[in-house]
């Protein structure tokens, strides 16, 4: 088995090929959808479209992540299977749908038309998952791969619909469709159908989804926050200055579904010795990806968003290092959840209700500067946080290893 012969070597060509699927798939929005919806909307609607998609990341992302990831956890036992699996997502949806119509209450800036498709959309983006971690558990990469090329190829057809139709919800509604209807093809062709849901499965996909939910409230702080205090003008621009550590942050979902998916069939303890190399290893990529993120912003905004450029030019920095932050914590996290326990990476996570009200405080006293310093900082103490739990998961194993 290529695992056990070359397991570092197919790790890193896993990991690659996952993250350019990601890639590829974020590029296309980047440059093809949320640029239009600046120059078309206009700073302020395109900073409240960005707040709306910001309540889909907290709640689609959040259930389908959850579900994902109890069933790779559950799977180091017994795999619950894709039809238990498949109940599981079915059951969170009906708990959506009704914040979907949450969501969409006194928006009356937003036609009915746009917050039906808007409410699809996040339904849609919640299966998402149901395709995902099916190639993950068969590590079948390639597979994987070409998954997120045809959600890439749904949402060009978007942006040309958007063009057409001046309904922002359509710019992703073919993407989320095409990975329903990729996985839904493949369900009826195995004729897998629905499966029991063990208890086990419902209490780890709840306890992920607490902690999921904290994380991608705090991801996705910036839009909720800073449309609170200073408007949507505001979200628009921070989201242009961390525009290369939001692309960085997102390729923690592939890194992080290949990393668990290794570990899921790696048997052994964690060791201190493991936890140095991910030190390390983190350290680098810090360096490196905070400087790559900076300058690749200062790049594309310069050349997509002069006219925004001298906005945001001193937000650069931080704001980008945040997130790079954020994407070496949520590594860090998988970790817990294979080696350690389910409820550390909620501690970790626990941070970020400090954080939502610190946050809160200091943009509403030194407006955007405020936020991006506040998190900056936050996302610094929940990076070396995970580390300490990391490197007391390892002292504790090496010790149970030695008894």
């Amino acid at each position: 088995m290529v695992f056990r012969k070359r397991p570092l070597p197919d790790f890193f060509f896993s990991t690659g090929l996952t993250a350019l699927g990601f890639l590829v798939l974020n590029l296309v929005l980047q440059a093809f959808t949320y640029p239009r919806w600046t120059e078309c909307l206009g700073n302020e609607r395109a900073g409240d479209v960005l707040y709306l998609l910001a309540l889909t990341d907290i709640a689609a992302v959040t259930l389908g992540t959850a579900c994902s990831y109890a069933r790779m956890k559950e799977s180091v036992a017994e795999d619950p299977g894709s039809g238990s699996y498949l109940v599981l997502q079915l059951l969170s949806s009906l708990l959506l749908l009704p914040l979907c119509f949450l969501f969409t209450l006194n928006r009356p800036e937003h036609e009915p038309s746009v917050l039906i498709l808007y409410m699809l959309v996040t339904l849609l983006r919640m299966f998402r998952y149901w395709g995902m971690v099916s190639y993950h558990l068969r590590r079948d990469y390639r597979g994987l791969f070409v998954y997120h090329l045809l959600i890439s190829l749904g949402f060009l057809l978007g942006a040309w619909l958007f063009e057409k139709t001046g309904l922002w919800p359509l710019s992703l509604l073919p993407g989320e469709a095409m990975a329903l209807a990729c996985r839904g093809y493949l369900w009826l062709r195995k004729r897998e159908f629905f499966g029991h849901v063990r208890p086990s499965l419902i209490l780890s996909a709840l306890s992920l989804a607490l902690s999921y939910l904290l994380s991608n409230v705090f991801y996705n702080a910036d839009k909720l926050i800073l449309m609170t205090f200073l408007g949507g003008e505001s979200v628009t621009f921070f989201q242009l200055s961390a525009w290369g550590g939001r692309v960085m942050s997102l390729l923690s979902t592939a890194v992080d579904a290949v990393l668990i998916g290794y570990l899921v069939k790696k048997s052994g303890r964690l060791d201190m010795k493991l936890m140095r190399h991910i030190s390390m290893l983190a350290l680098a990529a810090f360096v490196l990806l905070g400087l790559v993120s900076t300058l690749g912003s200062m790049l594309w905004i310069r050349l997509r968003y002069a006219y925004n450029y001298d906005q945001v030019r001193s937000y650069f920095l931080l704001s980008n290092l945040a997130y790079v932050l954020y994407f070496i914590t949520e590594v860090f996290t998988v970790v817990l959840l294979r080696y350690g326990r389910t409820r550390l990476q909620l501690l970790v996570n626990l941070v970020f209700l400090l954080g939502f009200v610190l946050c809160s405080l200091m943009t509403h006293f030194l407006q955007l500067q405020g936020f991006v310093l506040s998190f900056f900082l936050l996302n610094l103490i929940r990076c070396l946080l995970a580390l300490a739990l990391g490197f007391r998961e390892a002292r504790r194993d090496t010790k149970e290893g030695m008894a």
